[in-house]
């Protein structure tokens, strides 16, 4: 069973550059979801992003209320909330910062000094100390929570 939901995020009138997502989801036997990708549609086209190539999502920098998803080799900024995102893809996309999601897969090590996790593209991405525990947990258990 595909289930289909959209963000509604975006100006039809106008129909200008502003993103939304689609999200594609498959129902499991257990009742959990299965986000195998994102489709982001941007000023210019369309694209589809499978989940297990998302390292993070940040809250943009400069745009409210738009997230920035990074890739290895490139960047979106996606007209969305991080807690929408967090509460669609949880556990594959948890929470390590107010500001930020991190692909639970993704993460090779975790600095306790530096307070960061080091993803597998080398990049430190900073950790809260109230949120250090529920990480360690979920990364050192991924193979149980992730299916």
């Amino acid at each position: 069973m595909v289930l289909f939901y959209h963000s509604g995020r975006f100006n039809d009138r106008l129909g200008n550059g502003v993103s939304f997502l689609l999200f594609y989801s498959m129902l499991t036997g257990e009742g959990g979801l299965i986000m195998p990708f994102l489709m982001i549609r941007t000023a210019k086209e369309w694209i589809k992003l499978p989940l297990d190539q998302v390292y993070d999502i940040t809250s943009h920098p400069d745009k409210a209320h738009y997230v920035r998803i990074k890739t290895a080799g490139k960047s979106y900024d996606v007209l969305d909330s991080l807690s929408r995102l967090e509460k669609e893809y949880s556990p594959v996309l948890v929470r390590c910062h107010r500001n930020c999601l991190v692909n639970l897969s993704k993460i090779r090590e975790i600095d306790v000094e530096k307070r960061a996790l080091i993803l597998e593209s080398n990049r430190p991405i900073a950790f809260s100390r109230r949120r250090y525990q529920e990480l360690r947990q979920l990364w050192l258990n991924k193979g149980e929570e992730i299916r």
